[in-house]
């Protein structure tokens, strides 16, 4: 009873607790994200480093795709990669982006996507012959193909990490 003699009113139903948030991902998992961001930053780098150089000009990726079309003759899968080629970067952020968003499966997919793309190409220009007065660079076909290893074996481990704890939950 209150003061006034009146019963009070029955107080309103308690909501269950919210569920504590989720834990923090394990560490192990950061850092294969930090592998990921590293290696899409290494491939993005790469292709602004020299890729073909003309006497005294070098020429990175972005400005010389018709002249590796030229040189190397590719048609194909690898001609479809080149005509792509301009977008590699807003795709290497976007996987970045999905990572930073917690999205780690749409963003490595994506990120091996890049991964294999780039490779596709650096690996043939680093191989291939320098004809007359253009000769390949090594560095930024090198650089890129090395951020493309690094890309994939983040991918690899976190698809090694989600299949053990997949087999752990059904034993």
């Amino acid at each position: 009873m209150t003061i006034t003699g009146r019963t009070a009113p029955p107080a309103p139903p308690v909501a269950p607790a919210a569920a504590p948030p989720r834990a923090d991902r394990r560490p192990v998992d950061r850092w294969v994200d930090l592998a990921l961001a590293a290696g899409l930053v290494l491939l993005v780098v790469g292709t602004f480093l020299p890729w073909l150089r003309s006497g005294t000009v070098e020429r990175s990726s972005y400005r010389t795709d018709g002249v590796i079309r030229d040189l190397l003759d590719l048609n194909g899968v690898a001609g479809a990669v080149l005509m792509a080629w301009p977008f590699l970067s807003l795709l290497c952020a976007v996987a970045l982006g999905l990572l930073i968003l917690r999205l780690p499966r749409t963003g490595t997919a994506l990120a091996v996507l890049c991964a294999l793309a780039a490779g596709a190409v650096s690996v043939p220009v680093l191989l291939a012959r320098s004809p007359g007065m253009v000769a390949v660079a090594a560095t930024g076909p090198a650089v890129t193909l090395a951020g493309c290893v690094v890309v994939l074996a983040a991918a690899t481990t976190r698809c090694v990490r989600a299949l053990s704890r997949r087999s752990r939950r059904i034993r």
